[in-house]
């Protein structure tokens, strides 16, 4: 009786072990997914922040191009001035 006692209860110990392997399994995916989520999440920000960033640098580029016709304007006021 004993040898077939620990033959069940190596093959329930068995199943056991394969049944915690699938639900860690089953957690570690669960885990992935969440984590891909919050990666897609983040790159979908990152590549608004980044079309935010293209628009604002253009504009800080026509900004500089004004401010140094400003600069060459007053140069030319205060040197014909000067004459």
């Amino acid at each position: 009786m004993s040898s077939n006692s620990t033959a069940i209860g190596g093959t329930m110990g068995s199943s056991g072990s394969s049944s915690s392997s699938s639900s860690y399994k089953i957690r570690q995916y669960t885990h992935l997914q969440g984590q891909l989520a919050q990666l897609q999440a983040n790159l979908s920000d990152m590549e608004e922040l980044l079309r935010m960033t293209s628009n604002q640098a253009e504009k800080i580029r026509t900004l500089g191009g004004l401010q140094a016709g400003l600069f060459m304007g007053a140069t030319k006021v205060f040197e014909d001035g000067e004459k």
